[in-house]
């Protein structure tokens, strides 16, 4: 077990690598809007379940919600392997297509509202010449 020195020490190990690995790099930033700035759990949960009572498979969305965070295959494969039951080629396609309609309809105008600050911190950066 690391005592919290050993732990230190290793992080700021971590930390000189990799600035001595960036010296001379541009600084840039990475936007994940998909659960990082933008909480977008709820309605893929709520878009997975809505997408299967299509299909007539009916599930709490506890059930839904711990899969969150797989990719959408590996998340109906483990849904379907917990309650037996099989779908078919047609049916997945189908399922596919309605989760594509059901995340596009939803209205991120109701979500960005959530972001106070980003657009300030969006034009001081892209002042700071952080713009792509």
């Amino acid at each position: 077990m690391k005592t919290p020195a050993l732990r230190e020490e290793r992080s700021n190990q971590i930390v000189r690598a990799v600035d001595g690995a960036t010296r001379g790099a541009s600084t840039g930033f990475l936007f994940d809007l998909d659960g990082t700035l933008v909480d977008s759990v709820y309605q893929h949960v709520l878009a997975w379940r809505e997408a299967l009572e299509k299909l007539g498979i009916d599930l709490a969305v506890w059930r839904i919600h711990r899969r969150i965070g797989m990719s959408g295959g590996l998340l109906v494969n483990a849904l379907l392997r917990e309650i037996g039951r099989r779908v078919t080629k047609e049916e997945a396609e189908r399922l596919a297509r309605c989760m594509v309609r059901l995340m596009r309809a939803w209205p991120l105008r109701f979500a960005f509202s959530w972001c106070h600050g980003l657009l300030g911190f969006l034009s001081t950066s892209a002042a700071m010449g952080h713009s792509n």
